[in-house]
């Protein structure tokens, strides 16, 4: 007969098999791209940004005419800021070219 000093020796504990792999991770399936169509909504923009810092600060002056040329390119991209005038009847518009979009 065995002391039990002697029995935890003959008998080892059962280890835990070594993991080869982690197990593998779920990720649900992603659902198809629905295709929309583009929504007119007006941009609104802010003067473009240097991302280079010149060593003569910049003129009012300069801001304003670099603010109105990003308008101005905004329409030349035909995103143009829609204004309706109700006079013999109406009319629409671009509150900032000018230019007729009836």
């Amino acid at each position: 007969m065995l002391m039990p000093s002697e029995e935890s020796k003959a008998t080892p504990p059962n280890p835990s098999p070594p993991m080869s792999q982690p197990p593998p991770s779920y990720s649900p399936p992603m659902p198809a791209p629905v295709p929309m169509a583009p929504i007119a909504q007006p941009v609104h923009m802010q003067p473009p940004q240097q991302a280079t810092k010149s060593a003569a600060p910049k003129t009012p002056a300069q801001i304003g005419e670099e603010y109105r040329a990003a308008l101005f390119a905004q329409c030349a991209q035909g995103i143009h800021q829609p204004k309706t005038s109700y006079g013999h009847g109406h009319e629409q518009k671009c509150d900032r070219c000018g230019v007729k979009l009836d």
